[in-house]
């Protein structure tokens, strides 16, 4: 109902790499354009958001945990699983955006920095073996964010970071 609703308003999805070239000035966007993404990388992501955003020819974002034995898939694990290597392939391939979202869910700015650096750096890797295509963003977990966190999302060369937090986001 929702992504219908979007389109029959004239909403148009548009990816990330859209939404970076219209920050550096490099690109226009549609009059309604529509960032929509996803936490985590649940399995329910594949079986229930996937076939509706292919009915409504709508692209997004999932920004994936990549560990499945971390707490936040266990903690859920009950009424959900994590994503398989094979089905987030096949929604990358289809044009699904696929990126980072840690190794662990971890807060970040409760650990060490080489802890930081390590699930930055390691999720990012492990994703583009997966999908053998670059991984250029990362949505903060928890939105647990600071300035130590902001310059290794930097050294680990994401290209922007997302975060989740209250009121206006920039």
């Amino acid at each position: 109902e929702q992504l219908n609703y979007l389109r029959q308003e004239g909403y148009t999805a548009i990816t990330l790499d859209d939404f970076v070239a219209y920050q550096n000035g490099k690109k226009t966007l549609p009059p309604k354009p529509i960032i929509l993404t996803f936490d985590d990388g649940f399995m329910s992501n594949y079986l229930y958001a996937f076939p509706i955003l292919k009915k409504y020819r709508m692209t997004a974002t999932i920004f994936v945990t990549v560990d499945p034995n971390s707490d936040n898939y266990k903690k859920y694990s009950p009424v959900d699983l994590p994503l398989t290597h094979e089905q987030i392939r096949e929604m990358s391939d289809y044009g699904i955006a696929i990126e980072s979202h840690s190794m662990t869910h971890r807060y970040l700015t409760a650990l060490e920095p080489e802890v930081i650096r390590w699930e930055l750096k390691e999720s990012k890797k492990s994703l583009e073996n997966i999908l053998k295509k670059p991984v250029r963003f990362i949505a903060i977990p928890s939105g647990a964010y600071s300035r130590t966190v902001k310059a290794l999302v930097k050294e680990a060369e994401y290209q922007a970071a997302f975060c989740m937090l209250k009121g206006s986001n920039n």
